[in-house]
């Protein structure tokens, strides 16, 4: 039994990722292993985070990395600030819902990816909580009805490869428990 390298290609937007891999030259099913229960191992908890930024990656590149968009950063006064993660998630729910249906009331297609995020990765260590959000031109005035102006930070998106935002999107995110995902992205 031999070996057969494939290779395939993932297009998004601008970019395109070229894949190869090696697969058994057999005929017939594979039998899948076992599962076992269990802690993952480091090495596999890392390989799940870098596929984790390369989906978050390859979304924002098909979305806005040709056709450009905001980074929007969402902070909270000392009035306003959740007391934890969980409402952290739960107001940003609640922001996504009302902006999405702002948009469907005006016409406009929201294209969207929200982070919440409680670590500072320049520092390294936890940050005051607060959003990052990833948007599309049109849906920018829209936001600015639902959230007060001098706590939202905009800055204007490169138009190409994302993989470098993705990637310190998600270092934005830390000690979230199991099982819970680190951003939420419109359809």
């Amino acid at each position: 039994m031999g070996r057969k390298l494939m290779e395939y290609h993932i297009i998004s937007g601008a970019v395109i990722e070229t894949r190869r891999s090696y697969l058994p030259a057999r005929n017939g099913a594979k039998k899948r292993g076992c599962r076992r229960a269990g802690a993952s191992s480091a090495k596999k908890i890392a390989a799940n985070e870098k596929q984790e930024a390369l989906r978050l990656a390859r979304i924002l590149n098909t979305n806005f990395g040709m056709s450009g968009g905001y980074l929007v950063s969402l902070k909270y006064d000392e009035n306003r600030l959740p007391q934890s993660y969980d409402e952290l998630c739960e107001n940003g729910s609640k922001l996504m819902r009302k902006l999405s249906t702002l948009c469907k009331r005006e016409g406009i297609e929201l294209k969207r990816v929200l982070i919440n995020a409680n670590f500072s990765p320049r520092y390294q260590r936890p940050s005051r909580l607060h959003h990052h959000l990833v948007i599309n031109e049109l849906s920018l005035d829209l936001l600015r009805k639902l959230w007060p102006e001098q706590q939202l930070h905009i800055r204007t998106l490169e138009r190409g490869d994302l993989s470098e935002l993705a990637s310190y999107l998600l270092a934005n995110v830390h000690d979230i428990g199991a099982g819970k995902k680190k951003w939420a992205c419109s359809k």
